[in-house]
C-alpha cells in the first residue's frame, strides 16, 4: 500500500474518530514533560509552541496554560473549527492550519516546544524519519519535542493487513482504530530513529494502560528531545 493511500484512509478514519470523540484533557505524561521543562514559572514571553495532530485541541489548550502561543497543525479539515470553537477568545490561541508536518506554512526554527502525540507512528517506519527531519527543522536550536510510539506489546499489533515489519493497517477487530495504519517499535528502534534525525535523546519512559476489564493492553514509549 502506497503512503498516499495510507494518508488518505488515516484521514478519513481520523476525522471519523474526532467527530464521534472530543477529547478534552491533555495526556498527563504531556503535562509531566512541560512540568519538568518549565516547571511553575511556564513559557518565556512570546515564545511559540506546535501541537501536530492537535484534533480536538486538548494540548492546545495546556500549551496556552503554560503560556506559549499555541499553534496547531492536522489532516483533519473538520479540527480547525472544533478548536476554534473552545479557544477562540484565548489571546494565545495561534494559527490552526490543516496541513501534513512536512508541507507546513511555518518557518524554520520557528517553535520552542512540539507536541506529536499519537502521530509519528501513524505510517510506515521507512517514513517516520522523514517526519521528524521535518519536525526538527521546526524547532529553534534547544528547543524540545515531546514525541510517542506504540510499542510492540499492543494489543493492536498483527489485527489487519500488513504492510511493513512492523506495520499494519488495522482491521475490523481495531475497533475505533480501523482502517489506521500503525507502526510499533522496539525502544531501541525509536531511539535509533530520533537520533538519525537530528535529536539529543535523553531518558525515555514506558506507559502501559490496560482497557476493558484488563483485556486490552497499550502501550507507548514516550520522549522528550530536544534539537541541538
Amino acid at each position: 500500500m502506497s503512503t498516499h493511500s495510507i494518508d488518505a484512509a488515516n484521514r478519513t478514519a481520523w476525522t471519523r474518530i474526532l467527530r464521534d470523540h472530543e477529547l478534552a484533557y491533555p495526556d498527563e505524561q504531556v503535562v509531566r514533560y512541560l512540568a519538568a521543562r518549565y516547571g511553575q514559572n511556564g513559557a518565556p514571553l512570546g515564545a511559540n509552541a506546535l501541537d501536530v495532530g492537535f484534533g480536538s485541541g486538548r494540548h492546545l489548550r495546556l500549551l496556552m496554560d503554560y503560556g506559549f502561543n499555541a499553534h496547531g497543525l492536522e489532516v483533519v479539515a473538520d479540527a480547525p473549527l472544533v478548536a476554534e470553537r473552545r479557544f477562540g477568545d484565548d489571546p494565545l490561541l495561534g494559527q490552526l492550519k490543516v496541513a501534513d508536518m512536512r508541507d507546513h506554512p511555518f518557518p524554520d526554527g520557528f517553535f520552542d516546544f512540539a507536541v506529536a502525540w499519537g502521530v509519528v507512528f501513524l505510517r510506515p517506519q521507512e517514513e517516520m524519519l522523514t517526519d521528524l527531519r521535518a519536525l526538527r527543522r521546526m524547532l529553534a536550536p534547544g528547543g524540545a519535542l515531546a514525541v510517542n510510539f506504540r510499542t510492540m506489546d499492543n494489543w493492536l499489533v498483527g489485527l489487519g493487513e500488513r504492510t511493513g515489519p512492523s506495520s499494519w493497517v488495522l482491521d475490523e477487530r481495531a475497533g475505533d482504530y480501523r482502517n489506521i495504519s500503525y507502526t510499533f517499535l522496539h525502544a531501541e528502534q525509536a531511539a535509533e530513529l530520533l537520533q538519525a534525525a537530528g535529536f539529543q535523546v535523553g531518558d525515555h519512559q514506558r506507559i502501559e494502560q490496560w482497557r476493558e476489564r484488563a483485556t486490552k493492553r497499550n502501550s507507548w514509549w514516550t520522549f522528550m528531545v530536544t534539537r541541538p
